[in-house]
């Protein structure tokens, strides 16, 4: 996705809003999936597409119909299913292991997105996420 969008803005220097937007979003959406399970800030997203915090949330949501933490959650959740089906780690270890506090909470975050908790989703055989 990155590279197809680099190469969607790599013409002439002169860059419109809309080519800059799109590699604004392209380094968040980077820096999500590459440090999902660290701590991300909406600060620190958007420092790093050099945008405000306000113009970032904007942006994202334009582009993807929510905000940059829900889908810092959407990330962290998709991750924890893939685990969930290929491993056999304990549940809080797939949390931290995702980027979330604590068990319990991962399990709230992790109901809400996918309309099951995360053992069920493991016994009945890990089907479709119903967010994704």
């Amino acid at each position: 996705l990155v590279v197809f969008l680099c190469r969607k803005v790599s013409g002439p220097r002169e860059e419109s809003p809309a080519a800059r937007a799109v590699v604004q979003i392209a380094k968040v959406m980077s820096l999500i999936e590459t440090l999902h399970a660290e701590r991300l800030t909406l600060d620190a997203m958007a420092a790093a597409a050099y945008v405000s915090r306000r113009h970032l949330t904007r942006l994202f949501r334009m582009a993807h119909g929510m905000s940059p933490m829900e889908y810092v959650l959407q990330v962290r959740v998709q991750r924890a299913a893939e685990l969930l089906r290929g491993t056999p780690q304990s549940v809080t270890a797939i949390a931290l292991a995702c980027g979330f506090s604590d068990g319990n909470y991962f399990s709230r975050q992790f109901r809400a997105v996918t309309g099951v908790t995360p053992s069920a989703y493991r016994a009945a055989g890990a089907g479709t996420l119903r967010g994704a």
